[in-house]
C-alpha cells in the first residue's frame, strides 16, 4: 500500500525488513531529535512510538513507561497529533483491549478534541458489541467477514490488493496531465493498453529529459509523463507514482537520486511485472537491484553534452519497447468496441492515427513537422 506515513508500537524490525524486500526506502523515526529532519528524504516515514530493540533506553514497555509516555516524549505526542489532524487514521492489528490502541487514541483525544478526524479499524469477524464499542469512541469498523477457508492474514492480503487497485484507479481518474496526449491516455480504462512512458528522473534533470528524451519517446509512439506533470499540492505523491507505474507501458528511470531509486524499487516490487524498464545510470555507478531482465544505459557525464551514442541507445530501447506493445495497440480499438468501451475505443483509435501520422511525416522530412507536434498540428500538416 502506498502509505507515506506509518506509525507502529512494535519493537521489532518486521516493517523495515518488509520494505527492504521490495526495495522501498523506509526512514525509521525513533527519537524526538529526528523530527527536526524535514520530509526532503524520499521514502516511507515510519514513526516507532515505543522505540525498538536497537534503542533499549527508548523502549516503552512497563506500565510505568506507558503512563509516563506523554510527559516523557511530548514532541512525539505532538507529532502524532499533527499527523491525525492532516491524515485519516487506519488501525490495523489493534483491538479495544490493546493498551497501545487506547494510548494512541487518548493522545488524539487530549490533544485534538473536536478537531480529531474520523478513524477506521480493520477487523475480521468482529461481534456487534465490539463494533458498537469502537464506534462510541469515534472509530468506524471495517468488519471483514470471517471464513473457515481463509486465515486472518489471507483475508487481509485480499483486502489490501483490492484497496490498492481501487486507490490507483481513483488517483488516476482525478489526475490532470499537462499534455493533452498524456491526459487522453490517463482516461483509458485500466484494462486498456496504454502508450504512457513514465519517466522517473531527478528534478535537476527534468528539463533536459523533456527537451532531449521526450521527443525520442514520442517518435517511437509513446506518450511521456513525469509525476510532476500530474501531482498537485496536497497529493499523496507515492500513490500517484505507483498508479502511473501501474498504467504505463514502459518505465524510464534515471537512478542517480534517492527519489528515483525509491520509484524503481516500487516498479521492481510489483509481482509479475513484465513491462520494459530502461535504467539510466551514471558511468561506473553501482546498481543495487537485480536488473538481469532490464536494459541499463550509461549516461554521459553531463546531460547537456551532445552524446549521439547515448541518444542512439535510447532510440533502440524505445523501438524495442514499442515493438512489444504494438500488436496490442493495433487490436485495442476493436477489443474496446467489443467490450462497449466506446469512449476508450475512440481514444485508442486516435492514438493509432497519431502514431501513423508521426511515422509518415518523420519519413517524409516535412519542414512543418516537429517531434513535439500535437495531433491537431499533425492533421494540419500538408
Amino acid at each position: 500500500m502506498p502509505f507515506e506515513r506509518v506509525v507502529t508500537t512494535n519493537f521489532d524490525f518486521l516493517l523495515e525488513q518488509g520494505y527492504a524486500r521490495i526495495s522501498k526506502y523506509c526512514i525509521p523515526i525513533i527519537s524526538e531529535e529526528q523530527l527536526a529532519v524535514g520530509d526532503s528524504q524520499a521514502g516511507v516515514r515510519l514513526l516507532k512510538l515505543h522505540g525498538d530493540l536497537h534503542h533499549p533506553n527508548r523502549l516503552v514497555v512497563t506500565e510505568e513507561d506507558y503512563d509516563a509516555f506523554l510527559t516523557s516524549f511530548p514532541l512525539l505526542a505532538t507529532h502524532l497529533s499533527s499527523l491525525l489532524i492532516d491524515h485519516t487514521a487506519l488501525f490495523i492489528g489493534y483491538s479495544l483491549d490493546d493498551p497501545d490502541f487506547r494510548q494512541i487514541w487518548q493522545v488524539a483525544k487530549e490533544r485534538l478534541g473536536a478537531l480529531r478526524r474520523p478513524a477506521y479499524v480493520l477487523q475480521v469477524g468482529a461481534a456487534p458489541h465490539t463494533v458498537a464499542r469502537y464506534e462510541r469512541r469515534g472509530v468506524k469498523v471495517i468488519n471483514l467477514p470471517k471464513t473457515s477457508t481463509r486465515s486472518y492474514g489471507e483475508i487481509l492480503e485480499i483486502v489490501f490488493r483490492e484497496l490498492l487497485e481501487y486507490w490507483s484507479s481513483k488517483v488516476i481518474s482525478l489526475s490532470t496531465a499537462t499534455e493533452p496526449e498524456s491526459q487522453a491516455e490517463l482516461t483509458l480504462p485500466s484494462s486498456a493498453q496504454s502508450r504512457l512512458a513514465f519517466f522517473s528522473v531527478p528534478t535537476r534533470y527534468a528539463a533536459v529529459y523533456k527537451s532531449r528524451i521526450y521527443p525520442v519517446a514520442e517518435r517511437y509512439g509513446f506518450s511521456p509523463i513525469m509525476a510532476a506533470d500530474v501531482v498537485a499540492p496536497g497529493d499523496n505523491i507515492m500513490a500517484k507514482v505507483y498508479a502511473l507505474i501501474e498504467r504505463s507501458a514502459v518505465v524510464v528511470a534515471d537512478i542517480s537520486s534517492p527519489n528515483t531509486m525509491l520509484e524503481v524499487g516500487m516498479v521492481l516490487s510489483k509481482e509479475g511485472m513484465a513491462k520494459p524498464i530502461i535504467l539510466i545510470a551514471e558511468d561506473q555507478a553501482s546498481i543495487p537491484f537485480d536488473i538481469a531482465k532490464h536494459l541499463v544505459i550509461r549516461k554521459p557525464q553531463s546531460m547537456d553534452d551532445e552524446s549521439p551514442g547515448f541518444i542512439k541507445l535510447i532510440e533502440s530501447a524505445f523501438a524495442e519497447a514499442f515493438s512489444r506493445i504494438s500488436p496490442a495497440l493495433e487490436d485495442e480499438p476493436s477489443r474496446l468496441v467489443a467490450k462497449k468501451e466506446y469512449r476508450a475505443a475512440v481514444i485508442a483509435a486516435f492514438s493509432l492515427l497519431e502514431y501513423e501520422l508521426r511515422q509518415f511525416f518523420e519519413s517524409s522530412s516535412l519542414e512543418a513537422f516537429s517531434a513535439r507536434s500535437s495531433l491537431i498540428m499533425l492533421l494540419q500538416c500538408h
